[in-house]
C-alpha cells in the first residue's frame, strides 16, 4: 500500500519492497535447499539455489558498481535522479544565525521537509507542488 500512494510511482517509494523482497528470497533460497534434501534423488545438488543466488549478487554488484560507488560519495541524488530524497546539507544554510526566527521562506519545488529541518514558516501558501 505504501509504495503506490495516489498512483504516483516515483522510485524511493520502492525502497519500502526492499526489507520484503530480501526475506522473500532468503526463504525461496532455503525452501530450495530444504527441498533437494529431502529429495533422494537430488540429495548431492543441496548448495545449488545458494550458489545460484551468490551468482546473481555478484553479477548485479558487479554491473551496478558505477552506481554503488557513486551513491556512496555524492548520496541519495546519484541514484534517485532529481526524485526527492531527504537531505539536510542545506538546512544550515536557511537557518543561518543572521535570520530572525520569525524569516519566512519560499521552497521552489516539492521539499516541504525544508520547512521542518530549517524550523521556518512558508512565505506563500503552498508547501508543495503536487495536486
Amino acid at each position: 500500500m505504501t509504495t503506490a500512494p495516489g498512483f504516483y510511482f516515483r522510485t524511493h517509494y520502492f525502497h519500502l519492497v526492499l526489507p520484503a523482497a530480501a526475506l522473500l528470497a532468503g526463504c525461496a533460497v532455503s525452501g530450495g535447499i530444504e527441498l533437494l534434501r529431502k529429495n533422494s534423488s537430488a540429495k548431492k545438488l543441496w548448495p545449488l539455489p545458494a550458489v545460484a543466488y551468490g551468482v546473481v549478487l555478484v553479477v548485479v554488484l558487479f554491473k551496478y558498481t558505477d552506481v554503488s560507488s557513486v551513491l556512496a560519495r555524492v548520496g541519495g541524488h546519484a541514484l534517485h535522479g532529481m526524485e526527492p530524497v531527504p537531505n539536510r546539507r542545506w538546512s544550515p544554510l536557511i537557518s543561518a544565525p543572521n535570520r530572525p526566527v520569525t524569516a519566512r521562506i519560499a521552497v521552489l519545488g516539492s521539499e516541504p521537509q525544508i520547512y521542518f529541518y530549517s524550523r521556518r514558516h512558508s512565505a506563500t501558501g503552498y508547501i508543495y507542488i503536487y495536486g
